[in-house]
């Protein structure tokens, strides 16, 4: 883990690549649900239903993952 300081300079960068990918995911969930609603494409996974949950409940991980080096300072000092 100590090697990981090397991306350090890097973190704000990284942080918007993984909010570009995670907005992307939302944007390709809500086309195919939106195709399934129409009929012009099937379900193709057997995940379908648990992939709008799991999709949430990661980004909800990985917002808090980002908020707490921020967070967490204030709530130690108070």
């Amino acid at each position: 883990m100590a090697n990981l300081r090397v991306l350090d300079p890097y973190a704000p960068y990284l942080d918007v690549v993984v909010l570009l990918f995670l907005g992307y995911a939302h944007v390709q969930n809500y086309r195919e649900k939106r195709a399934i609603a129409c009929g012009t494409c099937s379900p193709t996974s057997r995940l379908g239903r648990w992939k709008t949950p799991l999709l949430w409940t990661g980004t909800i991980f990985v917002l808090l993952m980002l908020a707490i080096p921020h967070i967490l300072p204030r709530l130690l000092l108070s």
